[in-house]
């Protein structure tokens, strides 16, 4: 692809939107062998671009012929002006315009336009919406694909997620009248093999929704070997283009060795527009962040130094909108964001690429200045050091504080020490676990299997007993089987004959203990309070591990509690029943007062009538535990307060 070399004044369009214009307005250091430009497309939108990012204006006839009519002296009558200025507008979309705005059955709510308005002023169309949990990143998803769709055509759409979420996901399409169909295997393959014989993703499948854990599976993914040969995605040649790529709970692909991350990035390259979602990256660290953006736009983040760079300046930035967004300390806070910002412009990416931007030049002289910012000062003062923020053109940050009164939280901390007899088993059964240790195996596998006999032990002791006797039923450990978490590839591991003869002596020792658990009575304490006529008669608990909510699920209704589990064991139109009987009002008989919930009802899925939750067990990612929370407090959300119960045992990995 040629690069051309462009003047200050000349006027340049995107290449990946030709719609979008401006004029060069300052040569910039090169990066590498590649020169850099600023572009001026307006007022309060200044741009920096690659040489390759850019090509020079040339004018069509079409537009000769709208501009002649402003140099010549003919007049038309108001009707005929209208007409060609709407037909001007609609053959060149505007960034500041919104031509679906009415196009979907949602409430208009302002914050959930900001990631459509970040990906038009874009580049390429492609972003990553990491909003908090209970923001609406699904809404948000939405109004871009009826935005891309009323500017362009979107012949295909894909959709990928996890399976739990499939059903989800096409709900929420269908406010936006889109009607998306679920590939099950039979769908998966036929899409395949009409690709592989015609070049290009079949005509009827042109919406649809796929899940991560079918799509990455190796007889999808590299095909099957017999006599007709299935090709997989990877090996479709020519690769099927997609106009729009979604996907959903994207932290899932963070691992670079794992299928899930190969599918989605080979699904990436071929797609024209992309959006991935997901509350969870900026907190699992600066590496696992650049995956998900190196995937999206790998031409701006090559690698880990380059993008460390980069982000530097954001804490500075995001440090000083803080003081101007709260007037805080209330003497000092216009010299604080100040100094905020000069420590920005001083990082090396600052020095580099921000230090002449006029939006900053321009701040740091009014606080310089000591000159007093009323409010209108302060939302600009925001909205352009947003704009500042170099990921602002690839990623979408909203939080709960940013869009007005959330409820409040009441977190409450439930200590259940083990009984003694409980704690000796703990004991012999660390011995067990460090026996595991010693396995020749991957030690992935090794500290997977080890980590998940304490983590269950801590959780339900009694829940130990159905998975012993799985492993002494298979020989093998399964990760499936134990809990739906979908973080990595399954992991399966056979034992050993002197670890299978330990497991079955561990799981004789628990069939011995004392039925009496404390920790079930606690839990028993907290739903009954619940229960009471002034609370709210809804409890959501969730555990990590699936035989803990399968003893928990025996328990409650033992105890007179209307009670079901949600979990990747359900399918989906179970799932969804279930939610809407927790939905009814306590006093409807097909109502339930309790839903157990694994980790996937953690995902994607909406609790705002339920004010009370149980964290059975507490998950190693804390990301997991605010993802759990966000079910209940969300947008939407009306009780004043919601209650969160964090169960732990004194002495385990859990304290």
């Amino acid at each position: 692809m040629p690069v051309e070399d462009f003047e200050l004044g000349q006027t340049v369009r995107l290449r990946a939107d030709t719609a979008r214009e401006g004029a060069i307005v300052a040569a910039l250091p090169s990066i590498g062998d590649e020169a850099r430009y600023r572009v001026f497309h307006g007022p309060r939108e200044i741009r920096d671009y690659f040489a390759s990012q850019l090509i020079a204006v040339s004018m069509t006839a079409e537009e000769g012929t709208f501009n002649a009519l402003f140099d010549s002296d003919a007049c038309v009558d108001a009707e005929q002006f209208l007409a060609r200025l709407t037909a001007a507008r609609l053959s060149h979309p505007q960034v500041d315009a919104i031509y679906s705005l009415y196009a979907a059955r949602v409430q208009h709510i302002p914050f959930q336009f900001k990631p459509l308005l970040r990906l038009l002023r874009a580049d390429r169309p492609r972003i990553l919406i990491a909003d908090e949990v209970g923001v609406g990143k699904t809404i948000e998803t939405g109004l871009i694909l009826k935005e891309l769709q009323t500017r362009g055509r979107l012949d295909t759409v894909l959709i990928v997620c996890p399976k739990s979420l499939t059903t989800k996901c096409r709900a929420e399409m269908r406010r936006f009248d889109e009607e998306f169909m679920i590939l099950g295997p039979d769908e998966l393959r036929y899409c395949l093999r009409e690709a592989h014989l015609d070049g290009a993703w079949p005509a009827h499948y042109g919406r649809a929704i796929v899940n991560l854990e079918a799509i990455r599976n190796e007889e999808y993914l590299r095909g099957v070997n017999g006599r007709v040969r299935r090709p997989g995605m990877l090996e479709l040649d020519p690769a099927p283009h997609f106009d729009f790529l979604i996907v959903d709970e994207a932290h899932h692909i963070r691992n670079p060795e794992t299928n899930s991350y190969e599918v989605v990035r080979y699904l990436s390259e071929q797609s024209e527009a992309a959006v991935f979602l997901s509350a969870t990256p900026v907190h699992v660290g600066a590496r696992n962040l650049h995956t998900l953006l190196n995937l999206l736009r790998p031409d701006l983040f090559p690698d880990e130094s380059v993008f460390a760079s980069m982000v530097e300046p954001n804490a500075h930035l995001t440090r000083a909108m803080r003081h101007v967004r709260t007037r805080r300390p209330a003497s000092t806070w216009q010299l604080d964001a100040l100094d905020a910002l000069d420590d920005a412009a001083n990082t090396d990416w600052g020095r580099k690429a921000l230090v002449d931007d006029p939006r900053l030049l321009m701040w740091r002289q009014r606080l310089r200045d000591d000159a007093h910012l009323d409010e209108t000062d302060r939302v600009r003062c925001i909205r352009d050091l947003e704009e500042i923020h170099t990921l602002a053109h690839v990623m979408n940050r909203t939080r709960r504080r940013d869009i007005g009164r959330f409820t409040i939280r009441e977190p409450h901390t439930v200590s259940v020490p083990f009984t003694p007899a409980w704690q000796r088993f703990y004991d012999v059964l660390l011995d067990f676990r460090r026996e595991v240790l010693s396995l020749d195996y991957d030690p992935r596998v090794v500290r997977l299997i080890s980590d998940t006999l304490e983590r269950q032990a801590a959780s339900c002791l009694p829940a130990l007993v159905p998975m012993l006797d799985r492993f002494l039923q298979t020989g093998r450990f399964a990760s499936k089987e134990l809990t739906d978490v979908l973080d990595d590839d399954e992991i399966t591991a056979n034992l050993p004959p002197h670890l299978i003869d330990q497991a079955s002596a561990l799981r004789n020792m628990a069939r011995t203990l004392s039925p009496h658990d404390p920790k079930r009575d606690r839990l028993l304490e907290v739903i009954g309070a619940s229960m009471e006529p002034r609370e709210p008669g809804k409890v959501l608990v969730f555990s990590f591990f699936l035989h803990t909510l399968d003893y928990l699920n025996d328990a409650l209704k033992n105890a007179g509690y209307r009670v079901a589990i949600i979990s990747g064991q359900v399918p989906d139109d179970e799932r969804e029943r279930l939610r809407d009987r927790f939905r009814l009002d306590r006093n409807d008989p097909d109502s339930l007062d309790v839903l157990l919930s694994s980790e996937v009802g953690c995902e994607g899925l909406d609790y705002e009538f339920c004010s009370c939750l149980v964290n059975y067990d507490i998950p190693w990612n804390p990301m997991r535990i605010e993802q759990r929370i966000g079910r209940i407090d969300r947008f939407g959300q009306l009780a004043e307060k919601v209650k969160i119960f964090n169960f732990i045992t004194p002495g385990t990995v859990e304290e």
